[in-house]
């Protein structure tokens, strides 16, 4: 049986390899599904409580959540904002990712960081009409 849910986020990032626009720091409102695929507990006819799957959920968005996202590889981004998070404004939240912090690699993140349930995929929107799909991949 597969379940979903869906959260939403917002989140800021910067892709540094770009050609255009998007080399430049900018912002998403994101949403995720998060499929679940298990069988149903046969005495509460569910394979999870939805309750339980939006918590589990919520620790990994709640780290993504208004933060500034950005390739480890930008070295001067990182240590800048590393110098704000720490002299100027120690609530500006930023991450680090391994490469660039596409739709792609923020799907992967969102999987991997989830691998306490029986994640069957995760389909990252970066706006409401595109989107991308990590299940997994043993190649990625």
């Amino acid at each position: 049986m597969l379940i979903e849910k869906e959260v939403k986020w917002s989140m800021a990032h910067r892709l540094m390899h770009h050609k255009e626009l998007c080399q430049n720091i900018h912002g998403h409102t994101y949403k995720a599904v998060i499929g679940i695929e298990s069988s149903v507990n046969m005495t509460t006819g569910m394979v999870m409580d939805f309750r339980d799957l939006k918590n589990k959920i919520k620790e990994v968005i709640d780290d993504l959540d208004h933060c500034i996202m950005v390739n480890k590889d930008d070295v001067f981004l990182v240590k800048m904002l590393h110098e704000l998070a720490t002299k100027v404004c120690n609530k500006l939240k930023y991450r680090i990712s391994d490469g660039e912090p596409t739709a792609e690699n923020t799907a992967k993140y969102i999987y991997l960081n989830l691998d306490v349930l029986d994640v069957a995929y995760v389909k990252v929107y970066e706006t409401p009409t595109s989107s991308a799909t990590y299940a997994g991949d043993e190649n990625e």
